[in-house]
């Protein structure tokens, strides 16, 4: 709720425990710093920033391709009863 919210109101929440944001989407990197650290300096419990990402990054057919070669592998052991 960009330009509602304020510094006060998310150390607010965050002072009773819930998880309060601090929504700075839109915002220059200058301002967004601003609003963090009075928020910061208000409280010293944890806050979330709402950051909006738009821009999905290009990657070359190198990197694609690298990406390919990344696997997760899961394993696990069942303990058997007797």
């Amino acid at each position: 709720m960009l330009g509602v919210t304020t510094p006060e109101m998310v150390a607010a929440v965050a002072e009773q425990g819930g998880l309060g944001s601090l929504p700075v989407g839109g915002l220059s990197p200058d301002r967004t710093r601003a609003l963090i650290q009075k928020t910061k300096s208000i409280t010293g419990k944890p806050f979330a920033v709402n950051l909006f990402v738009n821009e999905v990054p290009e990657y070359s057919r190198q990197d694609a391709e690298a990406m390919q070669d990344l696997r997760l592998h899961f394993s696990w052991a069942q303990r058997r009863c007797r």
